[in-house]
C-alpha cells in the first residue's frame, strides 16, 4: 500500500501524524502544533482513529488509505474514522 504513495502523500501524512503528540505529550509541549490548514481535515481523521484505537500501525494503514482514497476519488471523502483498516479484526 505504501508503494503507492508519491512523496507529497508520505510527507503530508507524516506532518499530519504530528496531531498525535499533541494528544499523547500535551503534559510536556508548551504549546500544540497546529499544523498546515492543508492537513486539517487528515489530522482530525487521524487524531479520532488513534483516540478510539490506540495502535500506531494501524493508525497508518488508515491514513495511507484515506490519502488514496482521496486521491482515487480525485475529490474530497467523507472521512469515516470508525472504520478499520483491511484485515484488521476486532480481536486484534
Amino acid at each position: 500500500m505504501f508503494k503507492e504513495l508519491t512523496k507529497k502523500d508520505f510527507e503530508d501524512l507524516k506532518e499530519a501524524l504530528t496531531v498525535i503528540l499533541n494528544e499523547e505529550f500535551m503534559d510536556l509541549i508548551i504549546w500544540p502544533d497546529k499544523g498546515y490548514k492543508v492537513h486539517e481535515k487528515l489530522r482530525a481523521a487521524l487524531a479520532q482513529f488513534w483516540r478510539k484505537n490506540r495502535n500506531f500501525a494501524k493508525l497508518i494503514d488508515y491514513g495511507v488509505k484515506v490519502i488514496l482514497s482521496q486521491k482515487n476519488n480525485n475529490r474530497a471523502i467523507a472521512i469515516q474514522p470508525h472504520l478499520q483498516p483491511p484485515g484488521n479484526a476486532a480481536s486484534d
